[in-house]
């Protein structure tokens, strides 16, 4: 599983990356985006005001990993792909004393028993296949009054309306016929209608939940809620095409979520009452 996106993205440069990344080029989906990491920012606190410390899980070729640094934040960045992680290095070279660049599995870093103020997950959970546990390890990591921030994930399929689920379709079928390889596309749709998944194929498993049923954004909020998160998700519209992405604002089309979820600070033992009066 990590071959196929090490060897996808590994293959991609800055511009081709931005041009297959709705996130990254649609102004009202950035605009979201930084929303929610600058609530975040304003609701975590880090210990004795030092610079908070942000875990950016799957951070890509750093367009969303500046944000951080600009804010002032010390981050840690982890990525399986040397040539994207390069590109990061590259465009966030002015905060580098303030940024640690890791290439490797990101269960390495999950596992390493640091802490962190917020973990981000950016376009990240739909390529993993066990992606619940990499947010149930998520809180692990994170200090306690910390953030997790996932986006820019496919919506669970049977959440989406008929209507939205049509013209998502549309708007990426008119996508593909604009990118060539149009055989192979039909072939490998046809062959998922049937529900024929091929462990060779690249498309089938870098784009893991995509081409499959989407991420239960859902269930994401029922582990949150339970681990003692208060949590938000974000459903908005994400279209591949330029041209029907504000059309897909205009009719108001669901397709893709992002979770924005803060640790409850732990009971201090006073009542609400007993609160309200200081």
């Amino acid at each position: 599983m990590n071959n196929h996106n090490r060897n996808a993205y590994n293959a991609l440069d800055s511009g081709e990356y931005s041009h297959m990344a709705p996130h990254l080029r649609h102004t009202s989906i950035q605009r979201l985006y930084d929303s929610m990491l600058q609530t975040a920012f304003s609701r975590v606190q880090s210990p004795s005001g030092s610079r908070p410390k942000v875990l950016d899980l799957g951070a890509g070729e750093g367009s969303v990993t500046l944000p951080f640094l600009e804010l002032g934040a010390d981050v840690t960045a982890v990525d399986i792909s040397e040539k994207q992680l390069e590109q990061l290095e590259a465009k966030c070279s002015r905060f580098k004393q303030h940024l640690e660049v890791r290439c490797e599995d990101i269960e390495v870093v999950l596992n390493e028993g640091r802490r962190f103020d917020v973990v981000v997950a950016n376009s990240l959970l739909h390529h993993i296949p066990d992606y619940m546990h990499v947010v149930e390890r998520a809180t692990h990591v994170l200090r306690e009054g910390g953030g997790f921030i996932s986006f820019q994930d496919p919506m669970w399929k049977s959440s989406i309306s008929i209507k939205d689920a049509f013209v998502s379709a549309s708007a990426y079928a008119y996508f593909r016929l604009r990118q060539g390889d149009l055989s192979g596309g039909i072939g490998r749709k046809v062959r998922r209608v049937f529900g024929r998944y091929s462990d060779d194929s690249i498309h089938d498993n870098t784009e893991y939940h995509a081409v499959r049923n989407g991420v239960n954004q859902n269930q994401i909020k029922a582990l949150l809620e339970q681990r003692g998160f208060s949590c938000q998700v974000f459903e908005y519209c994400s279209l591949h095409s330029d041209r029907l992405q504000p059309l897909g604002e205009k009719l108001g089309i669901r397709n893709t979520f992002g979770i924005l979820a803060i640790a409850r600070p732990k009971s201090t033992g006073l009542s609400p009452e007993s609160d309200s009066k200081d």
